[in-house]
């Protein structure tokens, strides 16, 4: 075999070589799950406010999937219900300070397998008025979870 037509063949086997690392390139990335990371949601550290407020979250209200976390000596009241349960992604809620529930029954309905750490000096406060003795107050999925 002459010299040109090794040349060839060894340029042909390179061109292929590439060919199929970018082929492999391109099924890794098609292929590769899609991850969604959570936002890392703050009560404002300024005593807290309404969960539907844009003030009193940083940096927005919590949306799907986000992990929220209530400041120590805020406080978040749910003045209407905040409902999450058709989210496909969990959440993740830390009480460090605290989630107030005022009278007339709002509720917190969280997506399946989310998680609530209440952890030391956090609260869950309801104030219980006419018609609101069995009000249900936090649900992950279908469960109730704190009533």
């Amino acid at each position: 075999m002459d010299r040109k037509k090794k040349r060839g063949i060894i340029k042909t086997l390179e061109i292929m070589k590439t060919t199929a690392i970018h082929i492999c390139i391109f099924l890794a990335v098609l292929f590769t799950p899609k991850i969604q990371y959570a936002t890392i949601i703050t009560s404002n550290g300024t005593e807290g406010g309404e969960w539907g407020s844009a003030s009193t979250w940083n940096p927005n209200i919590p949306v799907c999937g986000d992990t929220i976390i209530i400041l120590s000596g805020d406080v978040v009241t749910l003045e209407s219900t905040q409902d999450y349960s058709s989210c496909p992604t969990y959440m993740i809620l830390y009480i460090n300070g605290t989630l107030e529930f005022p009278v007339n029954g709002p509720r917190l309905k969280l997506p399946t397998n989310s998680t609530i750490f209440v952890n030391v000096g956090g609260l869950l406060t309801a104030t219980f008025g006419p018609g609101a003795g069995n009000a249900d107050f936090i649900s992950i999925g279908d469960k109730v979870v704190w009533k």
